[in-house]
């Protein structure tokens, strides 16, 4: 799962916290949202 290319953060973790190969890799919501956020994190580095 990706971030779309003008999709802002709040958009993002919506649909990353709700997708269902994620919802069955991760059943704890926390950790999900954990995930979630790596994955912003790492599209958005700048240093990459």
């Amino acid at each position: 799962m990706q971030p779309k290319k003008y999709e802002e953060q709040k958009e993002f973790n919506r649909r990353c916290m709700n997708n269902a190969k994620l919802i069955s890799e991760y059943p704890d919501r926390d950790q999900r949202y954990a995930v979630c956020q790596t994955v912003w994190k790492d599209n958005f580095n700048p240093k990459k």
